[in-house]
């Protein structure tokens, strides 16, 4: 251990240098820290470092969860969420991983979850589930985009402002992503009034099999303002820029052609009307441009492989059609 001649240590800071290079285990509602050797000029920066909390926490104030420890990274047991005063989770900030569960739930005053900004993983060994439930202020779950895996399941419902799921988008994995041999259920939204872009689901729905979740009786979407199928959510169509359309229909007139799009092509949309309106969309149901009716076609070239969306707006309805470009 090197020590600074340069400066007065007391007998604390000199027991303080010894304890960075131990690992100290204590009992919910305390710390447990870890650390390489650096020089310790100031008590406090003990606890400055990363903090791994051993147990539950359940905060029902805002109170509550300012009294917490700072820099938590990790939670070995729950963290139940709950209290109607709390508008401000930025104490969780450093929370990379959560033993147990994560309950969201009754926190009126709380819009947004950018407090969880670095959560990564919930529940180990079977125990772990992302429950967020009647939430009257938060319209979506921004804040979550870091989460990638959950060990047991997702519950999201009554909740009644709630209008998309966007921060689930990297979710990639629930329990081993097996309709087979889930606990139960693996993914159930139902009940939140407001709800109808379902697009942050896309990827976990790809990554479990949306013909398995949709076979299976356990899990379901219902109740809410929308309702699309787990497959309209694995190809991209569970969004609520798409909701309010319709697929076009066999016996339509619109005629789109080639699809899927090769890396030359150009795409050719037949028999539209003078007034119509056509918009290119990308998987998240965001409208990339809009395309004039023109018989020589619009071109295709410069826009990456992937899936898209025609949205057609016509005296007759609102239409989308499937893209692919190769």
């Amino acid at each position: 251990m090197k020590i600074n001649t340069n400066k007065q240590f007391t007998g604390v800071q000199f027991l303080l240098r010894i304890a960075l290079f131990l690992t100290m285990t204590i009992t919910a509602n305390t710390l447990a820290h870890s650390s390489e050797d650096f020089l310790v000029d100031n008590p406090l920066e003990f606890y400055e470092t990363s903090t791994v909390y051993e147990g539950d926490i359940t905060v029902n104030s805002q109170v509550d969860v300012n009294s917490l420890p700072e820099n938590i990274t990790e939670i070995t047991g729950k963290l139940d969420i709950l209290g109607t005063d709390i508008d401000d989770l930025s104490k969780f900030s450093s929370l990379t991983a959560i033993g147990g569960r994560l309950l969201i739930q009754d926190s009126e005053s709380l819009t947004d979850l950018s407090g969880l900004k670095s959560l990564q993983s919930i529940g180990a060994s079977n125990n772990g589930e992302l429950v967020v439930r009647r939430m009257d202020a938060l319209v979506n779950l921004n804040g979550l985009q870091a989460l990638t895996h959950v060990e047991r399941r997702v519950s999201i419902y009554e909740n009644p402002v709630l209008t998309s799921l966007d921060g689930l988008n990297n979710l990639a994995q629930i329990s081993d992503n097996s309709v087979a041999t889930a606990d139960g259920y693996l993914i159930r939204v139902y009940d939140n009034a407001s709800l109808a872009d379902f697009c942050g689901l896309n990827g976990i729905v790809s990554a479990i099999g949306s013909s398995d979740l949709d076979n299976s009786a356990n899990d379901y979407i219902s109740g809410n303002e929308s309702n699309p199928s787990f497959q309209d959510i694995g190809d991209g169509t569970g969004c609520s820029s798409l909701s309010s359309g319709s697929k076009i229909p066999e016996e339509s007139s619109f005629l789109i052609y080639p699809n899927p799009v090769s890396e030359s092509d150009v795409l050719y949309i037949k028999n539209l009307a003078g007034g119509d309106v056509v918009a290119l969309l990308n998987i998240a149901g965001q409208v990339i441009c809009e395309i004039r009716h023109s018989d020589a076609g619009f071109d295709f070239s410069d826009f990456p492989t992937g899936v898209y969306f025609l949205k057609i707006k016509s005296g007759s309805g609102v239409f989308y059609e499937k893209l692919l470009k190769n």
